[in-house]
């Protein structure tokens, strides 16, 4: 965790963990401060408890994925991300200057995650493009990978695909 401490639990136990239905779209203030632990956001508490220890979000894909039951967790804790990781890039009254209508009234927590995707997408598509014409020719040998089921090597087309290797390769992770 955070601070060093080590959980010890196993497969079966991570299993008969309950997480409670969490939903985030009435505070996003509480979001950002389960976040992570370590930052001065945390504040100690977390809907995930492992032996009365609260567990930061942050933590849940290293959790999750030994168990197999990551899916179901996948897409919130991916929209958690994103969120938290645009509330921090300002203050708070930036991100409601950002997400809020021309009345001032605060967008619904549905309507922020679809301007942040919109927004990825269109990152993602400029860095493809950017790819491209930085690579030239190189293009299909840097953004191709094997098929697992021919063999054969393949080009990438996704622009989310691309972009990520794009980020890879120039240390922008």
């Amino acid at each position: 965790l955070g601070d060093g401490f080590i959980i010890d639990i196993t497969v079966e136990e991570i299993k008969a963990l309950t997480v409670p239905a969490t939903s985030f779209a009435e505070d996003i203030h509480r979001l950002n401060q389960m976040w992570d632990d370590t930052s001065t956001h945390w504040k100690g508490d977390s809907v995930l408890k492992i032996n009365g220890r609260s567990i930061a979000l942050i933590h849940w894909p290293t959790i999750f994925k030994m168990t197999g039951l990551w899916s179901a967790h996948k897409s919130s804790w991916t929209d958690w991300k994103f969120l938290v990781d645009r509330y921090r890039s300002g203050t708070p009254e930036q991100f409601w200057t950002t997400f809020s209508s021309a009345n001032g009234t605060k967008l619904s927590y549905t309507s922020i995650n679809n301007q942040l995707r919109d927004e990825r997408k269109a990152a993602d598509e400029d860095l493809a493009q950017q790819a491209r014409l930085e690579y030239g020719e190189e293009f299909a040998h840097k953004f191709s990978y094997r098929c697992s089921k021919s063999g054969q090597r393949v080009v990438m087309s996704k622009a989310s695909a691309i972009a990520k290797e794009y980020r890879r390769l120039h240390g922008l992770e």
